[in-house]
């Protein structure tokens, strides 16, 4: 894979300098005139605003660049590494919440899931009101049962389910609820979870696997019955 090469602060300074000589060049024009006009009484406020006015331009236009070159990377991250780049480089921009996202389920997508959770942790912690934030409560419930604490599984997944009825991960939230019941050797009540699902939404996209999963739980209740 060719190396990625990633923008140096000296272009951006370049960039910034190009900027200011384009935009701010005329206003320097305009106040020279003045000045020329009604000499040094007001020099010292003029010099001022000047400082002033070139400093809110550049800052103005180094947010802007900053957003467009973070965006520019995440769309060709490939990579962890990537994505931990833009996290350390661009941490204030838009792109760092779905950098911060991707990075928590690319760790979980290679079974790194206690890094999985730590990520999604992270992103409850500093984006608790972004619109992605369910997303990362359905990963961290996942993360949690994949880990094998099966407890803080049902609970991250119970309380997503009450808290987003409507989202579209709701239904994976229902049956993760279920299946961490089953888990804990309550089959009945997972029976139950699933039952009620199938009987309430027979047009979900998610039904078969639903109708599979209430079917290898009645085996398990089954099987165990047949132990005691």
């Amino acid at each position: 894979m060719p190396e990625k090469s990633f923008p140096e602060s000296g272009n951006k300074d370049k960039s910034i300098t190009k900027h200011i000589e384009k935009h701010v060049s005329p206003e320097i024009e305009n106040i020279t005139d003045v000045l020329r006009e009604y000499g040094k009484p007001v020099a010292v406020g003029i010099v001022l605003a000047l400082a002033i006015f070139i400093g809110y331009t550049a800052y103005q236009y180094m947010q802007h660049t900053e957003q467009a070159r973070a965006t520019a990377l995440l769309t060709r991250a490939t990579s962890v590494e990537d994505l931990e780049h833009i996290l350390a480089e661009y941490g204030d921009t838009d792109a760092a919440p779905m950098a911060l996202q991707s990075l928590a389920a690319e760790h979980f997508r290679n079974a790194r899931y206690e890094q999985a959770l730590d990520h999604y942790t992270r992103f409850l912690e500093k984006y608790p009101t972004h619109d992605m934030a369910a997303d990362a409560r359905i990963g961290l419930a996942y993360s949690h049962e994949a880990m094998g604490l099966i407890d803080k599984a049902l609970e991250s997944f119970s309380e997503f389910a009450e808290q987003y009825p409507d989202h579209y991960m709701a239904p994976l939230a229902i049956m993760g609820r279920a299946r961490c019941m089953s888990l804990e050797g309550r089959h009945e009540e997972a029976i139950g979870i699933y039952e009620k699902f199938i009987d309430e939404n027979p047009e979900s996209p998610w039904l078969s696997e639903a109708e599979t999963a209430l079917l290898h739980t009645e085996r398990k209740k089954r099987k165990a019955q047949e132990t005691d």
